[in-house]
């Protein structure tokens, strides 16, 4: 059974900084290979993101600070997004660690994750196809502003989210920035341009959960100011 969790590692891929790598090139794999191909896009997908490093790799930890790493295929996105990576699995990869497509993507430019791990497998089986499309928003920021501070009351918070990551037979993961309106953030939020970005903000009165939400749509690099009322 193939299992994909491409959040769950983040904390794991930023403590493997200092990873021990096998420095031997992996030989192109002919036989019982291993294929995860799909395609890069932005602007609510509708714009491929050509000449994107990525490659796969296996990661074996050895402790708390200490892994083991192999880069199985590497490849660059063509002209509309498209890439292809095609290993073979040893044995031990076959039993033992786990699999992290990792891109390389212009983080001045584009929504990512810190580490910029495309998605991850716990396991992994020889004469295999997987497609892996993704999402990867130009940034645009919202900047909140809160009209009333001094008349809160409790807490009074809001989440800005939108479709980033991997998408499937229509799904995508959505990305969530959540932040208290009793301690604004010091800088604006990096949100998606060029596709809907969902602001809501949520508020407790008389015991109930009151949300509101708004939608908007910006273009890259713009900056829209939220105006809330508690």
């Amino acid at each position: 059974m193939k299992r994909t969790f491409p959040s769950l590692l983040c904390a794991a891929a930023i403590l493997c900084a200092g990873c021990k790598k096998d420095e031997i090139a992996e030989p192109a794999c002919n036989d019982h290979c291993t294929t995860i191909s799909g395609r890069f896009t932005t602007d609510n997908r509708t714009a491929p993101i050509a000449g994107l490093p990525v490659q796969i790799i296996w990661v074996k930890w050895a402790g708390a600070f200490s892994a083991k790493t192999r880069t199985k295929a590497h490849a660059t996105t063509n002209g509309q997004g498209d890439y292809r990576l095609n290993f073979y699995l040893q044995d031990d990869e076959l039993t033992d660690g786990y699999f992290e497509i990792v891109y390389s993507a212009d983080a001045g430019k584009y929504v990512v994750g810190r580490d910029q791990i495309g998605a991850s497998w716990l396991e992994l089986s020889r004469d295999t196809t997987i497609i892996s499309n993704w999402l990867l928003p130009r940034k645009a920021f919202v900047h909140p502003v809160i009209t009333n501070a001094a008349q809160i009351i409790g807490d009074y918070w809001g989440e800005y989210s939108f479709a980033t990551g991997s998408y499937q037979r229509g799904s995508r993961f959505t990305y969530g920035v959540v932040f208290t309106f009793n301690h604004l953030p010091v800088s604006d939020i990096e949100v998606a341009a060029n596709q809907p970005v969902d602001l809501k903000t949520y508020k407790q009165v008389n015991g109930q959960l009151v949300t509101v939400h708004d939608t908007v749509r910006l273009a890259p690099g713009a900056t829209y100011e939220h105006r809330v009322t508690y």
